[in-house]
């Protein structure tokens, strides 16, 4: 894919089908090559009918992306990782209450050539700040050990403090990566942080 390098790199929340196609791709192929898959083919799933998609491109060419799904009290319905029996407020009671409101990063992926800590960094604060918009409380995602611990070191580095991989819950399994363990990652979203950075953004662009 031509990428073209000299374009701005941007990322963006959008529902593009044309940008949506190529993310799937990358998606499919990572899934792949990363979690050494035989065999998988996605063009979203029912989840992706409510899901918040960041999409990173330049120009035209989509170099990767994610999704935020969802859950609050206007909008109940599962989250990707609350499959079977298995639900988060049995983990979480506290989630239990009405008013609270949380979800899930899932389908994180990059084009090797941008995979680093910067542009990943980069893509989790639009998260972010997606997240406090939507007004969430808590995040969760899953991932292999290696990347999850990948995801704790930016929340750290980006003062998300109240992070923690789960190694206690054991989450369901995943179809086509039923050898692979997956590990539950929870981040308690700081509001005041990002806030905080977008106030200081302001300020030195002033």
């Amino acid at each position: 894919m031509d990428t073209n390098k000299d374009a701005e790199l941007v990322f963006e929340f959008t529902r593009d089908p044309a940008m949506l196609g190529q993310f799937y791709r990358i998606y499919e192929n990572e899934f792949k090559a990363v979690l050494k898959a035989d065999y998988h083919h996605d063009d979203g799933d029912e989840h992706d009918r409510d899901g918040h998609f960041l999409i990173g491109r330049r120009g035209n060419n989509c170099v990767g992306g994610a999704r935020l799904s969802v859950k609050t009290p206007q909008h109940p319905d599962l989250l990707p990782i609350e499959m079977g029996d298995f639900r988060i407020e049995n983990y979480f009671p506290h989630l239990g209450q009405k008013q609270m409101r949380y979800g899930q990063i899932g389908r994180l992926c990059l084009l090797p050539e941008f995979r680093g800590g910067a542009i990943t960094r980069t893509m989790f604060w639009h998260f972010f700040r997606k997240v406090v918009a939507l007004d969430l409380d808590v995040i969760f995602a899953t991932a292999p050990l290696v990347i999850a611990r990948g995801h704790m070191r930016h929340f750290v580095a980006m003062g998300l403090t109240e992070a923690k991989i789960h190694h206690d819950i054991t989450l369901p399994l995943y179809p086509m990566c039923e050898e692979i363990r997956f590990y539950l990652v929870s981040v308690v979203v700081d509001k005041s942080l990002i806030r905080n950075s977008e106030s200081g953004a302001q300020q030195r662009a002033s």
